[in-house]
C-alpha cells in the first residue's frame, strides 16, 4: 500500500505530532496511555513557576536572602528556563512541519513501514521492531521499539485504508484506538 501526501498537515495535526514525540517513551512503555497535550499545560505551568519564583525574589528581597531561599530561587528559575525552552523547541517543529513543503510517500508492504521524503533519505521500520500503531484524533503514528523518538506519522484520513491493510495482510502489531 502506497499513500502519497501532498498536503501539508493542519497545525492541530502537526501539534499532536509534536506531543506524540515528546512523549515517545511514555508510549514505548505504555502504548494506551493518554496523550497530553503540552501546547496547553506548559504555558500554565510557565505561569505557575514565574509566579513562585516571583514569590520567592520578593521574599528574599524584603526579608534578606540565606541558603535556603537562594537554592529555592535557582531550582525554580531553573524549571522555568528548562520549561520556556521546551516550549521553543516544539513550537519551532510545528513551525517546521508547516513549512516543509516536500511531498512524502508512505509505503506498508510485508516488510513494514516506510517515509520517503522527498529529496531525503528514507526511514523504514520494520513490522517486527513496531512497538504500536496508535491513532489519535488527527493522526495515525508508528512508533518503532528503538527509542529514537522517530514517529512515522500520518493524518487520520488514512485510518480506515490502514486499519484494513493491516487486517487484510495480517499484520503482527499492537493498534490503540
Amino acid at each position: 500500500m502506497i499513500i502519497e501526501v501532498k498536503e501539508k498537515g493542519t497545525r492541530e495535526y502537526c501539534k499532536e505530532v509534536v506531543n506524540t514525540i515528546s512523549q515517545y517513551k511514555k508510549f514505548i512503555n505504555r502504548p494506551d496511555a493518554e496523550l497530553k497535550d503540552h501546547f496547553k499545560s506548559d504555558p500554565i505551568w510557565t505561569g505557575v513557576m514565574t509566579s513562585l519564583f516571583t514569590i520567592w525574589l520578593f521574599h528574599g528581597i524584603f526579608n534578606g536572602f540565606n541558603v535556603w531561599i537562594g537554592i529555592v530561587l535557582v531550582i525554580t528559575g531553573l524549571a522555568l528556563i528548562l520549561l520556556i525552552a521546551n516550549q521553543i523547541n516544539m513550537n519551532k517543529m510545528v513551525n517546521a512541519f508547516l513549512n516543509d513543503d516536500r511531498t512524502s510517500t508512505v509505503t506498508l508492504d510485508e516488510k513494514g513501514v516506510e517515509l520517503n521524503k522527498e529529496g531525503t533519505q528514507v526511514v523504514r521500520v520494520g513490522w517486527e521492531d513496531m512497538v504500536v500503531v496508535r491513532s489519535f484524533k488527527e493522526s495515525l503514528c508508528f512508533l518503532a521499539q528503538n527509542v529514537t523518538g522517530f514517529v512515522i506519522a500520518v493524518s487520520s484520513r488514512y485510518k480506515d485504508d490502514i486499519m484494513r491493510y493491516l487486517e487484510e495482510n495480517h499484520v503482527n502489531v499492537r493498534v490503540v484506538q
